[in-house]
C-alpha cells in the first residue's frame, strides 16, 4: 500500500459503532430526564423528592457517557454541536492542549455547575415539599414565593446543564480522553503489565 493510500485511509472518519451510539443516547436521555423531571413529577403526582432523584439519574447518564464516547466520540459530538450552532471545528486537526486559564475555567464550570445550580434546584423542590402543610399548602422557601418557585427551579436546572456542557467544550478533547481513562483498568491504560 502506497503512503498516499495510507494517508487517505487515516483521514477518513471512522464508522460510528455501537459504543458511540450508546454514549450519544446516554447523553441525550440524561439531558431529557434532567430537563423533564419537574414536568414528569407533577404530571404523575409524585412527591417532590422524585425531582432530585431524577436529576441524579440524569446526571449519572450524562457523566457516564463521557468514558463511553471516548476521544473520537467527543470530537464527533463537538462537531454535531458545532454544525447545530453554525460554528466551525477542525475535525481533521489533532487535539491540542488548552491554556491553563481555559483549563481552570472549564473545571470550575463542570465541577460547580452540578452542586451549585442543580442541587440548589433540587433543594428548593425538596424544601417546598417539606414546608407544605394543610394550613400552608403554598409556602415561601428560602425567601422565594410559591408563584416564583417553578421559574427559579427551571432557571437553576437549565443553567446547570448549559454550564456543564460549556465546561466540557472549554476543557477540550484531551481532558475528555484523560477523564475516560479514569474508568479503564490500569493495565489497559499503561500496557506495562500483562495478565
Amino acid at each position: 500500500m502506497s503512503p498516499e493510500t495510507t494517508e487517505g485511509a487515516q483521514t477518513q472518519p471512522s464508522p460510528k459503532g455501537l459504543r458511540y451510539k450508546l454514549g450519544l443516547w446516554m447523553f441525550i436521555i440524561g439531558n431529557i430526564i434532567t430537563f423533564s423531571s419537574p414536568v414528569v413529577v407533577s404530571i404523575f403526582g409524585l412527591p417532590a423528592t422524585f425531582v432530585g432523584l431524577l436529576v441524579i439519574v440524569g446526571e449519572i447518564l450524562i457523566f457516564g457517557a463521557i468514558p463511553v464516547l471516548g476521544k473520537k466520540g467527543f470530537k464527533e459530538l463537538k462537531g454535531k454541536f458545532g454544525q447545530l450552532l453554525k460554528l466551525k471545528f477542525h475535525h481533521g486537526a489533532p487535539l491540542k492542549p488548552v491554556s491553563r486559564f481555559r483549563h481552570v475555567v472549564g473545571l470550575i464550570l463542570v465541577v460547580f455547575s452540578l452542586p451549585v445550580m442543580q442541587w440548589s434546584a433540587a433543594m428548593l423542590a425538596i424544601g417546598a415539599h417539606k414546608a407544605a402543610s394543610l394550613d400552608n399548602p403554598t409556602p415561601t422557601v428560602i425567601g422565594i414565593p410559591y408563584e416564583s418557585q417553578v421559574a427559579v427551579f427551571m432557571v437553576l436546572m437549565i443553567a446547570g446543564e448549559v454550564l456543564t456542557i460549556i465546561g466540557f467544550f472549554t476543557l477540550g478533547g484531551l481532558w475528555w480522553e484523560r477523564f475516560r481513562k479514569l474508568f479503564l483498568w490500569p493495565d489497559t491504560v499503561s500496557g506495562d503489565q500483562q495478565g
